[in-house]
């Protein structure tokens, strides 16, 4: 299910896993497959059709809080490669979001679905713990790859 709800235009909510089991947040910066796009062989499809209304403040507190404690614990974790270096570790909990986020600032320098997914293939094996499957990387990357680069979006009519 996705529930669409409007931001505040200052919002510093961005993209985030696990508020609750299951529960993702999209904000700035996030997307969505949305209703008419085919997923596995399944459409997504639109079951109610609500005005779309602003988001409950309590809700706005609770992703942001999460979001900065995300942001806190992400940025403090690292380990040691086998050539003494420091490496960030990218969390379980942050592997999609993180990836998806790599992937779409590759995407804005025109970076095509190939040379993604090598990227995130590279990432994915060097910083996630634990990496994901090679379907999911290549699922992000192609999922990344619809977008148009900057240059595309600069020149389009």
């Amino acid at each position: 299910w996705h529930l669409y709800f409007m931001l505040p235009a200052d919002s510093p909510i961005t993209i985030g896993a696990d508020l609750l089991p299951g529960v993702d947040w999209r904000g700035t910066g996030g997307y969505v497959v949305a209703p008419g796009s085919v997923v596995n062989g399944s459409t997504y499809s639109i079951e109610r059709n609500d005005p779309i209304v602003s988001a409950p403040v309590a809700l706005l507190h609770r992703v942001e809080n999460a979001s900065r404690s995300r942001r806190q614990t992400a940025s403090t974790t690292t380990r040691t490669g086998p050539d003494g270096s420091q490496h960030m570790v990218i969390p379980a909990s942050r592997r999609n979001d993180t990836l998806a986020r790599i992937g779409c600032a590759l995407r804005r320098w025109g970076v095509e679905y190939d040379a993604l997914l090598v990227a995130l293939q590279v990432t994915n094996a060097a910083h996630c713990e634990p990496p994901l499957d090679d379907h999911e990387v290549a699922s992000i990357a192609a999922s990344v790859s619809r977008y148009a680069s900057a240059q595309a979006q600069r020149t389009a009519p």
